[in-house]
């Protein structure tokens, strides 16, 4: 038996890995986060996902029998794990943006709590592009992800080996 856990699956159609950070670097909000940013970016290109959940239900089909005391657990990651902000810039890049700022400690913290109000103004519905742009600031959550500098077992499943590298990943996707 076989649990796959997916890394960060990015590709088109994903609301939040492309979507929504399309959507901050046009608003010109997004950025180059120093150190808090070099941490691990354990992409999986859709493509590659959907390859390893074919080729591991194809095992599965082929086994005679299934042994709940054999289950393994295989990161499903692709063959590059840029930081983050190397893919923050990456996508950048493919957006013909400007090149992200660098931001610091200190105004990530600043931006994040002007965040709060700008939030609940959105929410308001209330008018101002300041407001919608303020709100898109790093989360604490974001920032503690994004610094975060795990190591990630690239494992095979059934012969299937992930192989969109991110500039092939950002090359088929679609961006809104």
């Amino acid at each position: 038996m076989l649990n796959l856990r997916p890394g960060i699956v990015y590709g088109t159609g994903s609301a939040f890995w492309i979507d929504k950070l399309v959507e901050r670097i046009r608003a010109g909000v997004w950025a180059d986060f120093g150190p808090d940013g070099e941490g691990v970016a354990a992409l999986i290109h859709v493509d590659d996902l959907s390859g390893i959940i074919l080729a591991a239900a194809r095992a599965l089909l082929a086994s005679s029998r299934l042994d709940p005391a054999a289950c393994t657990t295989l990161n499903a990651i692709g063959p590059e794990t840029p930081s983050w902000n190397g893919y923050f810039h990456a996508l950048a890049v493919k957006l013909g943006a400007a090149p992200l700022p660098r931001r610091g400690r200190r105004e990530i913290a600043l931006r994040q709590q002007l965040a709060v109000p700008a939030k609940i103004w959105v929410r308001l519905g209330l008018p101002g592009a300041r407001a919608r742009a303020a709100a898109l600031a790093p989360t604490p959550g974001e920032i503690a992800l994004f610094s975060r500098r795990a190591l990630y077992a690239r494992d095979r499943v059934a012969d299937f080996q992930p192989s969109v590298g991110l500039a092939e990943g950002l090359a088929r996707t679609r961006l809104l």
